[in-house]
Formats: structure tokens, C-alpha cells, sequence
């Protein structure tokens, strides 16, 4: 099985209002009340959709850190 890709979930250009997660790759779009995303995601929301409970914007600055330069 190989790894999950940017463009690997369905709304990625499928969608005009796809926004993917930096970590997950789903699409923090996602509302069930609207037919377009029940039609294009629905089928499998675990993989194309992004789990907005655990990566909201206080978590992932919390898990991506800064990366250190050193100029010596």
C-alpha cells in the first residue's frame, strides 16, 4: 500500500471549494448538508475528509515547529 498524495483525495480536483489539510491531505471543507459534498466525498469521508476535531489551527501549531538554521 503506498502513501497518501495531495491529489489522492476525491475533491482535489474534483471540487472548486476543496481546502486540504497540511497534514492529512482531506478537505477541511467538508459539510455533510451540502448534496456536492455528499456526491463527491461521501463515499469514503474517513479518507477525503479532514478530522477538523483534531487538526484545527491550535493543533497543527502545535505539531509543525520551526525549522533551525545555523550560519556560522
Amino acid at each position: 500500500m503506498r502513501a497518501k498524495t495531495p491529489q489522492d483525495p476525491a475533491g482535489y480536483d474534483k471540487c472548486p471549494d476543496f481546502n486540504p489539510c497540511p497534514l492529512c491531505y482531506g478537505c477541511r471543507n467538508y459539510d455533510p448538508s451540502y448534496y456536492k459534498c455528499i456526491m463527491i466525498c461521501g463515499g469514503n469521508v474517513k479518507y477525503n475528509t479532514c478530522d477538523t476535531h483534531k487538526h484545527n489551527d491550535k493543533a497543527l501549531s502545535l505539531m509543525i515547529q520551526p525549522q533551525e538554521v545555523n550560519i556560522s
